[in-house]
């Protein structure tokens, strides 16, 4: 185990906090375990390795990004984005299939929704053909985060959006059940509006027969 890692495993289990935890584990649908650190304190924790972790080559990120990931307590895996945050503007695509990993192993909307658009996002930007290639994998691939990805990698682009790629993304899923897609496709039509909205409002009202009442709703909450 890398020392970062001992020494977050260290001040992790010093800081617990039993009655947070069981909230937090509440909330979180008792997915995961939590020591119960709070984001405030986590971040304060995780703090003094930043300089350290940003000074590593990229092997050596991904290892200590994968020992907390491996860890069962969600706090890691939060600590690990963290640390993955201090360098999105240093990776490239060779992050991509790491990335990737990351959305199918302890996978859960709050890592889902963090890894789609601040770390996978900018790696596609500007690079159309990619985003098409990867976005449609990963909405076949039939795995629920993955097809969240799909919807969702975009939501910082802001004017830079490929409005038919999102439009078609969101029609392919239009009768899933699944509450994360249908919530995931409102919610990337919504920030879509923001700077396009004549065309989200179109789009919406178009298909509203297709699409769920909460992908109406969400898209339309602003406009």
């Amino acid at each position: 185990m890398p020392d970062m890692v001992k020494h977050l495993v260290r001040d992790f289990e010093q800081n617990a906090n039993v009655d947070n935890a069981r909230a937090m584990e509440a909330y979180m649908k008792n997915n995961f375990p939590f020591w119960g650190i709070k984001t405030e304190l986590r971040r304060s924790l995780v703090a003094p390795f930043i300089l350290e972790f940003k000074s590593m080559i990229a092997s050596e990120q991904q290892a200590i990004i994968s020992a907390l990931w491996s860890k069962p307590q969600r706090e890691f895996h939060q600590a690990a984005l963290d640390l993955a945050s201090k360098i999105v503007k240093k990776t490239n695509l060779t992050w991509l299939p790491f990335w990737e990993d990351k959305l199918m192993s302890n996978a859960w909307w709050d890592s889902v929704d963090y890894i789609a658009p601040s770390l996978i996002g900018p790696l596609l930007l500007d690079k159309p053909d990619l985003q098409e290639k990867y976005a449609w994998e990963w909405m076949e691939s039939a795995y629920l985060w993955k097809q969240r990805a799909a919807l969702i990698f975009q939501i910082k682009y802001r004017t830079k959006t490929n409005q038919k790629l999102l439009f078609d993304l969101v029609l392919s899923c239009a009768d899933s059940k699944e509450f994360f897609l249908r919530k995931g496709s409102g919610w990337a039509l919504r920030e879509f509006g923001k700077y396009a909205p004549l065309e989200v409002s179109t789009f919406v009202h178009n298909h509203e027969a297709l699409l769920s009442n909460l992908t109406v709703r969400e898209a339309l909450k602003n406009l």
